[in-house]
Order: structure tokens, then sequence, then C-alpha cells
């Protein structure tokens, strides 16, 4: 990557059009933002203003898949240090947008793993510099020399930077390889287990120590605080029963965020989502609820939903 993605070229005649480079870029730039910002509407506004600046001087862009991704991390980066403070000041506990969309089966475990939502909540403690560091190599294999240039560093400030992140990452989430059917298997689990009211079930699949975070923005009931160990998470999902929460309500497994999931429908709108960690054994260990229904728009409802039969 030695080329001035500003050096001015003509662009060959008969290539794809402005419009074609773009959206041929469109999905790997936003999922890139998502994973920086946590909030896939976030990502779709920074994309779009990438797009409008990409409009007004694409013929000036000599390396469009470079320029277009510097411009999208550091448009990103910049949003990201504007929106901490609003998080800071959330309502309860804050969850990102959960979302369907899956990189596909020929992704690194990597990328998969930076798209997961308790790999997002653990980037959130992150400062922006870090965050996007991380994600940059680890969600998308960018080197030092690259990631220094887009964010105007120097290569041993981004090693510095990269060792802070993937320390902290560690010690909050460790590493090991999780077993997709197994963590499918465990969210069959629990979800036949709430519907029956299967007390038993729910303690074999769930770790002692598990902890629930719900959000629900001010916007859906939800807990205020992160319910912590099986007795705490079992009496919550009891009440919900004892309260009738979800009649009328169905409940499919889909994918959020790249993982088995649980979403829950009422009259064919999605009103929550559950995604989950699972240890080497399958047990839950961090159940994340988001209720709050402006993150559900970019969830969609599953095709074979099963009824509350609780």
């Amino acid at each position: 990557m030695t080329t001035d993605p500003r050096e001015h070229h003509d662009e060959p005649s008969g290539g794809p059009s402005a419009d074609e480079v773009f959206e041929e870029h469109r999905r790997a730039l936003t999922g890139a933002a998502y994973r920086i910002l946590g909030s896939w509407t976030d990502a779709e506004d920074v994309v779009q203003d990438v797009w409008l600046r990409w409009a007004a001087g694409h013929a000036t862009v000599a390396d469009p898949s470079r320029w277009l991704s510097t411009v999208t991390v550091r448009a990103a980066l910049d949003r990201l240090r504007r929106l901490k403070s609003a998080r800071e000041r959330y309502l309860g506990p804050w969850l990102p947008e959960p979302i369907s969309d899956d990189p596909g089966p020929e992704a690194t475990a990597e990328r998969r793993d930076t798209l997961a939502l308790g790999m997002l909540v653990v980037l959130e403690s992150l400062s922006p510099l870090e965050r996007t560091v991380f994600v940059l190599r680890e969600g998308f294999a960018w080197s030092n020399a690259d990631i220094a240039e887009a964010l105007g560093k120097s290569q041993d400030a981004v090693r510095q930077l990269a060792h802070r992140a993937q320390h902290h990452v560690r010690q909050a989430r460790p590493r090991f390889t999780v077993d997709r059917d197994l963590a499918a298997a465990s969210t069959e689990l629990f979800l036949r287990a709430c519907l029956d009211g299967n007390v038993q079930n729910l303690l074999e699949v769930l770790a002692p120590d598990v902890v629930m975070i719900s959000d629900g923005g001010g916007e859906a009931p939800a807990p205020r605080r992160a319910l912590v160990g099986a007795d705490q998470v079992l009496a919550f999902l009891a009440g919900l029963g004892r309260k009738d929460a979800f009649a009328g309500a169905t409940f499919a497994i889909g994918t959020v965020n790249a993982q088995p999931g649980l979403i829950t429908c009422i009259d064919d709108a999605v009103v929550s989502a559950m995604s989950f960690d699972t240890d080497a054994q399958g047990r839950i260990t961090a159940i994340y609820v988001v209720a709050a229904p402006s993150k559900l728009t970019h969830l969609a409802p599953p095709a074979t939903p099963r009824p509350n039969i609780a």
C-alpha cells in the first residue's frame, strides 16, 4: 500500500462506474464501521457520509479500496468519540444493536468473533483508538503500517495501542474455540427449558456464575443492572412467566451477530433479541438481552417461530 490514494487518475474507459465501485465496497465498509461503533444505524450513517465524499471527489482517487477504507475508519473513529459521552449517560446497561448480518462460513474465526455481541460489549471498555486498532487488526487483518497510515499514527504507537487492547480483551474474554453446533444446542436447550418451565434443564445449561445484561434503553422494561448468578437469572425468568410478559409471543432461534441467538416476536414484530456467550462445555456464561425497539430494526423476524407454550 504505497500508492497515494489522492493521486489523480483517469477512470478507465468501459470500467465500473463510481456508483458500482462504491456499492462493491459498501457492505465491507459498513461491517467495519459497525465493529468500531457497535451501532449499525450509526455505521450506515457513516458510510452514507463517505458516499457523499466519494461522489464529489472520486475522480481524484487512484486506489478506491484504500481510500474508501481509510475515510470510513477515520469517520467511524470520529463518531465513536462523540458517542462515548452519550453512552455514559444511557439509562441502564448499554448494549450494541444486534444484527442478522453474518460474514459467512468462509470468514476467519477472528473476523466472526469481532462481530459477536459479547465481544462488542468488551470493546466498549477500550478507548476509541484502541478499539479501532483492535478491530482493524483482528477483524480485517490490517498491518501495523496500514493502520498507522490510516490513523495518522506511528507504527510504534499502533503496536502499543494493539498490545493494550489485546491484553484487555484477553482478560475480559478468554479465547477458546466455540463449536457452533454446541452453541446452537445450548441455545435450543435454553429455549425449550424456558418454554417448558423446566428449572432443572435451565440449571444444566446455565453456568453457576452466568451474567444477564439487559438493554431496554428506557423504551422497554428491563433490569437496570446486570443479574449475576444462575439464581438471579432463574428468578428473573420466573418473574416474566408469572407476569405473562410474553403473552402471544413467538420465539425462534436465529442468527444474532454471527451466532445462534433467540429472537422474540409479537405480531410479526421483533420485541427482543438474546445473544449468548458459552464456555468450552457449552454452558451459557453470559446472556445479552436487547429490548429497546430502536435497536431492533436490523433484525429480521425468523421464518419458523415457535409459540409460547408455557
